[in-house]
């Protein structure tokens, strides 16, 4: 059931998971303490970036449902893992599209 890696080395993984958890609120922070001093976050980002959200989860719900059609058709056992990497690919260059329309559009 668990890959061969986590079963020969587990403390690999934990270290890369315990690493990105202590790696993300420091990111977060110094983007948000930078964002705050060039004045990004005013009521035009969130406009935006709320337009993009919605342009994104709107193609996200028609890849799941295409997704969830062909996942019934094809029963194979890794297939679901891969559908669900390539929808998440999908969602997240939706965004970034959709973002990048809407900033254009308003400058």
């Amino acid at each position: 059931m668990l890959s061969d890696i986590y079963l020969e080395k587990p403390i690999v993984i934990w270290i890369f998971l315990v690493g990105n958890l202590l790696l993300l609120p420091i990111v977060y922070f110094i983007t948000r303490t930078i964002g705050q001093k060039k004045r990004l976050f005013d009521e035009r980002h969130k406009e935006m970036m709320n337009q993009a959200k919605a342009k994104s989860w709107n193609i996200t719900f028609f890849v799941l449902l295409i997704a969830y059609i062909v996942m019934m058709l094809l029963n194979y056992y890794y297939l679901h893992l891969i559908v669900m990497s390539i929808i998440f690919q999908l969602h997240c260059g939706s965004f970034m599209v959709a973002s990048v329309y809407f900033r254009s559009k308003v400058e």
